[in-house]
């Protein structure tokens, strides 16, 4: 009996622990999807922006983060922080876009600030607007 009792509440928690989980986020559905400003240069034809995917995992809330700068780097996966209105991420030292991005995002758009290291000492921010829709991929 006792061994029963504890395959059932082990299969409650194997069952119930990620359900809670996307159940807590079901509040974000609207804001969930990809986000982008990445756009061709008229000089020369590189690359430049950012475009995010916000979405939701058994481990929390994440983003999918690309940054171009001439030319795409490789896309990364970090934790996130979402209250329903203010979507917060960091991209690790290191990695192309390093900083704090910091913003409201509605489901049309993702409006903030990225916080940055700047070379030689202190830090710099700078504005940005990603529009929601496709990934910049997608719109050939």
């Amino acid at each position: 009996m006792i061994k029963l009792r504890i395959c059932f509440q082990a299969l409650l928690f194997i069952f119930l622990v990620p359900c809670a989980a996307f159940a807590s986020s079901e509040k974000h559905l609207h804001a969930l999807g990809i986000y982008s400003n990445i756009q061709k240069l008229a000089e020369g034809g590189d690359l430049s922006g950012f475009e995010i995917w916000y979405v939701i995992s058994t481990d929390g809330d994440m983003v999918v983060f690309q940054s171009t700068t001439e030319m795409p780097s490789p896309p990364i996966v970090v934790p996130a922080k979402f209250d329903g209105k203010r979507l917060e991420f960091e991209i690790p030292e290191g990695e192309d876009g390093a900083g704090t991005y910091s913003g409201i995002l509605n489901g049309k758009s993702y409006i903030g600030k990225w916080r940055y290291k700047k070379k030689g000492g202190g830090y710099g921010e700078e504005e940005f607007k990603l529009k929601k829709g496709k990934t910049y991929w997608e719109r050939f």
